[in-house]
């Protein structure tokens, strides 16, 4: 199978980030490589230790699969910077078409193995009364149940969509919402919604 030479599997493990820098970092300075991952090493072995069970492929008669250690760097990355697909490439010796697949598939693994355990709403009377007093003990907000904020992510404009997605900033988007706790940690709750849609509705999807 032909494949650009400065993509081949052992210039990769020759040259590439994941094999090199990454390593570098995970052994000389430990600062430097959670603000690459945005992880601690020690949780950065944990998510991969969770997660490559369902990212790991078999390798093929003709080429050896990519390892899921390398899928999640790359997905950190991405998610940690915002680099785009060839910029990521070219630091990884990864195809960008390649990277598109990947990290999907790694988000998705990510989504699957952690919502459970990260995202949980309370559902009692009991729960959300302590979180109002957690919030009034720490930040002096009475009667407060939830920090709710947003952020607009960049994408390409889905197809037959119009103005949809276009934000007021002047460029396609998707809106994260987020509600958390008192510690400002422990995530309650999470969707993504069209730029355009009103904020007073979003709760309702």
């Amino acid at each position: 199978m032909w494949v650009r030479k400065w993509l081949s599997e052992k210039r990769r493990e020759r040259y590439g980030h994941y094999s090199n820098l990454l390593n570098e970092l995970k052994t000389e300075d430990e600062k430097a490589f959670f603000n690459y991952t945005r992880l601690p090493r020690g949780l950065y072995n944990e998510v991969l230790r969770k997660v490559e069970g369902r990212i790991e492929k078999k390798d093929t008669w003709y080429r050896k699969s990519l390892p899921p250690g390398l899928k999640l760097s790359i997905t950190l990355r991405h998610l940690a910077c915002g680099d785009n697909y060839p910029s990521l490439s070219y630091n990884f010796r990864v195809a960008p078409n390649t990277i598109s697949l990947i990290i999907n598939e790694v988000c998705d693994a990510i989504k699957a193995e952690f919502a459970a355990e990260v995202i949980q709403c309370p559902t009692t009377t009991e729960e959300w009364t302590a979180i109002a007093e957690q919030f009034e003990k720490r930040w002096q907000f009475p009667h407060c149940c939830g920090a709710l904020d947003g952020k607009h992510v960049a994408v390409t404009c889905p197809w037959n969509t119009g103005s949809v997605y276009r934000n007021y900033k002047g460029f396609f988007s998707i809106v994260l919402m987020a509600l958390v706790e008192a510690s400002l940690y422990g995530l309650m709750s999470a969707l993504m919604v069209p730029a355009t849609m009103p904020v007073s509705t979003m709760g309702q999807n």
